[in-house]
């Protein structure tokens, strides 16, 4: 019995430095590598050993300095560019104000050529639409319309016509639709364009 205790003895030891070389050389390569060995992997180091595996490739991922700064030149782009713009549209309806009473002088001095006159202020734009009735009578109206439609201002009121002698005026009223006003609400004129 003494000798299989012997034996078992002696293959527990030999069995143990098999694993303790295995040991040896896996620190070893671990060691050329870089890595920490698993038996110095204590709490203290445990954290430092998570910072090595957790840490991404450089180059995938911002930084918050980085997106900080990002965010920081947007609100800059946005503060210099917005009120800028603010007021673009009030701007583009009045551009197009002006636009629509040309058209309509355009279409009045088509109706001037072909009848001699413009209509009268009792007349009215619809006298581009459709032929006017009453003083004085248009001599070559049509066949078609000199307009297919009158237009609205950008604001949705109509334009309004005035005959003075020999000479018209037409107003959009601006964004208010009262007579008068200054800024945005100001009266966009024919004389004044």
């Amino acid at each position: 019995m003494s000798q299989v205790f012997h034996r078992a003895k002696s293959l527990h030891s030999k069995l143990q430095r098999a694993r303790q070389s295995a040991r040896l050389r896996s620190i070893l390569q671990r060691a050329r590598k870089g890595a920490r060995s698993p038996e110095r992997t204590t709490p203290r180091h445990a954290k430092s050993l998570r910072k090595q595996t957790q840490t991404r490739p450089q180059g995938r991922a911002f930084t918050l300095i980085e997106v900080m700064m990002v965010v920081l030149i947007m609100g800059l782009l946005l503060a210099i560019v917005v009120p800028n713009m603010w007021g673009q549209g009030e701007k583009a309806r009045q551009a197009a104000a002006k636009s629509g009473i040309r058209n309509i002088a355009s279409a009045l001095d088509m109706y001037r050529i072909d009848n001699g006159h413009y209509p009268s202020t009792e007349q009215g734009l619809q006298a581009l639409v459709s032929q006017p009735s009453g003083f004085p009578e248009p001599k070559h109206w049509g066949p078609e319309p000199y307009m297919r439609k009158l237009p609205l201002d950008p604001w949705e009121n109509e334009f309004v016509y005035i005959l003075e002698g020999r000479s018209f005026e037409i107003v959009s009223l601006g964004q208010d639709g009262a007579e008068g006003g200054e800024d945005l609400d100001a009266d966009i004129r024919y004389s004044e364009i």
